[in-house]
């Protein structure tokens, strides 16, 4: 590296001395020193040979560096088409920075609400779900191309996303912006054996067996991902790594694409230093040329919403309804002039004994005395 630094300095202070001096041929640039045309000075002209095999090998780099980062222009013919990526991260919701930066050497990149899930439990799952739906509205705002990539607990939501929008649904429903690539995705990771054998309702296999027919998904994994293999765990004399993940493949109808990175686990930019430069390009690579060659090419145009048709009004049964109540009268109203009649006086029925008898109280004789013994 450090050789490399030197060499990459010496080269832009040459170039830099050229852009200086226009006057001078370009040949000069690759003289290090007058000492080098002198006879027999064996060390300036190695010197020079050896500026002259650097300065070629810059030149060679940047080419191939402008290939590189050159962007793509979409199969229909438009300009630097720059796709939205819909970033689902980990259970955790991170581990997925390396990710991310790669997809953004191309296109835009989001991720879900506050990067984190509702839950890992498989009630929790249509929650998950709405989370992403969400997310890819918001991204789908500018009319730009939107493409779902999940990441380990990621790729799970979006592959059973991309079930439920193969599920036919009423005329004039849409779940979905008509931008938003639901034909397909790129799943990086994908946690296929969990540490514990799974039970019927977590069965992670499932996931993959119901993606829809003819859906284009990349399966970017790990040599060494434990997720592909839990041979030490549960699942002895059984086919891990690649071997695994195509035998799952084989019952599902998905146009499925398998690339597995050399000495990644479950991430599959993380490698050793040494190697992480030609793996990060090679992956970027990788998926570059599934979305612009695969995903894009049959992405729907995008269209306004097609209005619901015009059906009759329902048959309603008739209601008599009661006719308004008038608003009160402003006027004021002058006392009547007419005379009210006097109430005439209650007339009570009394028995034909007259009042005596009940007026008078009954007059008792006393009783008398006890004489004591």
């Amino acid at each position: 590296l450090k050789i490399a630094r030197a060499l990459l300095h010496q080269w832009l202070r040459r170039r830099s001395r050229a852009s200086s001096e226009p006057s001078q041929p370009s040949q000069v640039e690759h003289t290090s020193s007058p000492a080098s045309t002198v006879p027999g000075n064996r060390r300036a002209k190695k010197g020079a040979r050896l500026d002259c095999i650097d300065c070629a090998r810059a030149r060679t780099q940047k080419t191939t560096m402008d290939a590189f980062v050159k962007k793509r222009k979409a199969p229909d013919g438009a300009d630097k088409v720059r796709p939205t990526f819909v970033v689902c991260p980990g259970a955790g919701g991170g581990d997925c920075a390396a990710l991310t930066q790669a997809l953004a050497t191309f296109g835009k990149t989001t991720t879900i609400a506050n990067g984190k899930w509702a839950g890992n439990f498989p009630s929790q799952m249509g929650a998950n779900v709405q989370l992403v739906v969400d997310a890819a509205r918001r991204a789908a705002a500018d009319g730009a191309p939107v493409i779902l990539v999940g990441h380990s607990f990621g790729c799970r939501v979006v592959a059973e996303l991309l079930t439920s929008e193969a599920i036919p649904k009423p005329s004039g429903v849409q779940r979905l912006p008509s931008n938003v690539i639901t034909s397909g995705a790129v799943l990086e990771s994908f946690p296929l054996y969990g540490p514990s054998p799974p039970k019927p309702s977590t069965d992670r296999e499932v996931s993959i067996r119901n993606l829809p027919s003819g859906s284009k998904v990349l399966f970017l994994s790990g040599a060494k991902d434990e997720f592909l293999d839990r041979s030490k765990q549960w699942r002895a004399n059984q086919p891990v790594g690649e071997a695994a993940l195509r035998a799952v493949l084989q019952q599902s109808p998905c146009d499925a694409t398998v690339v597995m990175v050399d000495g990644a686990r479950h991430a599959a930019f993380k490698v050793a230093k040494a190697k992480s430069d030609t793996v990060r390009r090679s992956n970027i690579a990788t998926i570059k040329a599934h979305v612009f060659d695969r995903l894009l090419t049959t992405a729907r145009p995008v269209t306004a919403p097609v209005p619901a048709p015009n059906k009759p009004p329902p048959l309603v049964k008739p209601v008599a309804l009661r006719p308004p109540t008038p608003p009160p009268s402003s006027e004021i109203v002058p006392p009547s002039t007419t005379e009210r009649p006097e109430p005439e006086p209650l007339k009570v029925a009394l028995p034909e004994a007259g009042l005596s008898n009940f007026m008078e109280k009954p007059v008792s004789s006393p009783e008398p005395k006890k004489a004591r013994n």
